[in-house]
C-alpha cells in the first residue's frame, strides 16, 4: 500500500482482488480473525469493501503499525531461510510482496520492514519460474503448521486446571476438518482430556471449501463427546438452510451481521425474534461474534442474546497465559 498511488486505476482493482485472494488463501490454513490495515488510502478501502462487500466490517483501520510481539518478515529476498525451527521461536508472521510484479514485491517487502521496524527477514524457498502468492501462502503454512502440530498450545490447555462447566472451543477449517491426519493429532488429546461435552468444535463455512452434508452426519459418530457449532453465521455457507440441514449445538453470529442488525430498529426487530426462535424451540445456544463496546453489549442482552465474544471481554493471549483459564463466572 506504500506504492498505492504509483498505480494505474486497473492495477489498483488487481491489487485489491490479489489482497482478497491472499487473505482466503491465508484463512483456509493459518488464521481467521481481524484483517489490520495501518495508514491506509481512503481509496483503498473503498475499492475492498466494493470487491468484498461486508469485509469492511472485520477491518481494523490503525493509523499507524499494530503493536508486534517477536514477528518476522517473510520477505523474498530475506538473508535468511524460513524454517520450522523459525517458526517456533517467532509468534507472528508478517506476509509481505503480494504485488505481482516482481521487482515492486520485493522492494516493497523490504520497504514494509523497515518500515515496522523488523530486522528478521526470512524468504521462503520455492522453485518454478511462475510462483504465485497462493504458492507462498501454501509453503508458509505447511512450515508453520509442522512446527505447531502438538506444539505448545495443546499442552498448556491440557496442564490447565479447569473450573467446572467451562467450555473449551477449538476453531477449525474445512480443510482441516476434511484432512483427518491434521484433525486428528490435535482434537484427540483435548478430548481425551477433557470430560465429555467441554469441547465444541467451530466449523466456519465462509470460505471456498463446501463441507459435505455426510461430513457433517459422520463427526458426532466419531467424537461422540464433542458438542458442535456453526461459525461465522451469515457469511458464506453459513446460511439458514445449512443451519437447519446440520442442527449444531452451537450458532455464532458473525460480527458483520451484528453491526447490520443493531444498525436499525427493523434489523433490531429480526434479531430479536431469530433469538427467541433459535434458543427457545430450535433449541441452539447462540453466541455473538465481535463485540468490542459496553454498548454492544447491552443492545444484545435486550434483546434476548446473553453470551457473546470480543476485545470487549479479551483480547488475543500468549501462549503461557493460556495455563491459567478464566475462573467460573469470569466473562472472558
Amino acid at each position: 500500500l506504500s506504492l498505492w498511488g504509483e498505480h494505474t486505476p486497473g492495477e489498483k482493482h488487481e491489487l485489491v482482488e490479489q489482497v482478497i485472494e491472499t487473505l482466503r488463501a491465508v484463512r483456509r490454513f493459518l488464521w481467521d480473525g481481524n484483517f489490520w490495515v495501518a495508514n491506509a488510502p481512503g481509496e483503498f478501502v473503498e475499492l475492498l469493501n466494493r470487491h468484498a462487500r461486508g469485509l469492511v466490517h472485520k477491518m481494523r483501520i490503525l493509523e499507524g503499525t499494530p503493536p508486534f510481539e517477536n514477528p518476522v518478515v517473510l520477505d523474498p529476498e530475506g538473508p535468511c531461510l524460513f524454517t520450522e525451527d523459525v517458526a517456533r521461536s517467532h509468534a507472528e508472521f508478517v506476509i509481505g510482496g503480494i504485488v505481482d510484479k516482481e521487482r515492486v514485491a520485493k522492494s516493497a517487502t523490504a520497504r514494509l520492514a523497515a518500515l515496522i521496524g523488523v530486522e528478521k527477514r526470512c524468504r521462503v524457498e520455492l522453485r518454478g519460474s511462475r510462483v504465485g502468492v497462493p504458492d507462498r501462502i501454501n509453503k508458509i503454512a505447511e512450515i508453520v503448521l509442522r512446527a505447531w502440530a502438538g506444539e505448545p498450545v495443546e499442552r498448556a490447555v491440557l496442564a490447565a486446571p479447569w473450573p467446572a462447566g467451562a467450555l473449551l472451543f477449538v476453531n477449525v477449517s474445512p480443510r482441516s476438518l476434511m484432512t483427518p491426519d491434521r484433525l486428528h493429532p490435535v482434537l484427540d488429546p483435548l478430548v481425551a482430556a477433557l470430560p465429555p461435552g467441554r469441547v465444541v468444535l467451530e466449523i466456519s463455512e465462509h470460505v471456498p471449501e463446501d463441507i459435505p452434508y455426510s461430513l457433517w452426519e459422520e463427526l458426532p459418530r466419531v467424537y461422540p463427546g464433542v458438542q458442535w457449532a456453526q461459525d461465522d453465521y451469515g457469511l458464506g455457507n453459513a446460511d439458514p438452510s445449512r443451519m437447519l440441514a446440520v442442527r449444531p449445538q452451537w450458532l455464532k453470529l458473525d460480527r458483520t451481521l451484528m453491526l447490520q442488525a443493531l444498525a436499525d430498529a427493523a434489523g433490531r426487530t429480526w434479531l430479536r425474534r431469530f433469538a427467541a426462535w433459535a434458543q427457545g424451540e430450535f433449541g441452539m445456544r447462540l453466541v455473538v461474534e465481535g463485540v468490542e463496546t459496553a454498548e454492544q453489549a447491552d443492545a444484545l442482552a435486550a434483546l434476548g442474546l446473553t453470551a457473546a465474544q470480543g476485545y470487549l471481554f479479551g483480547r488475543p493471549m500468549a501462549t503461557p497465559a493460556l495455563a491459567t483459564p478464566p475462573a467460573a463466572g469470569d466473562p472472558a
